[in-house]
């Protein structure tokens, strides 16, 4: 379980998107809060259920009284902190994530199906 877990956390979601220069300060498997989406295949996720949560921020680290430090509190982030997004990502995409990784072939395409997928879900529910 340890493996799947750590492997769940190793991939990239946002590889090859440039960012706005945020700065990753939480990557963890929780257990769902509330009834969500998920950030790659936009499928529904029940309250409860393992999710991989990401939380990125836009503070100026470098000017934080904490920086270099192991530990960021609280008050750091609120004085500093310019903007702050929340990622959750469903089992089924942490799983097809960790199968095109351990695929020799490098094609990834299981995981490009889950985001096909969600761009597909996401253009219905505009239409």
């Amino acid at each position: 379980m340890t493996t799947e877990r750590d492997a769940a956390l190793e991939f990239d979601p946002f590889e090859g998107d440039y960012g706005d220069g945020e700065t990753r300060i939480i990557n963890e498997i929780v257990d769902a809060p509330d009834p969500v989406r998920c950030n790659i295949c936009a499928g529904p996720i029940k309250p409860g259920t393992k999710v991989r949560r990401i939380v990125e921020t836009t503070a100026d680290l470098e000017d934080m009284p904490a920086y270099g430090r192991d530990v960021l509190t609280a008050e750091d982030l609120a004085a500093y902190e310019r903007g702050r997004s929340e990622h959750l990502i469903c089992e089924a995409c942490c799983a097809a994530a960790r199968k095109d990784d351990a695929d020799d072939s490098g094609e990834g395409e299981r995981l490009e199906r889950r985001y096909t997928v969600g761009f597909n879900r996401r253009a219905k529910a505009k239409a």
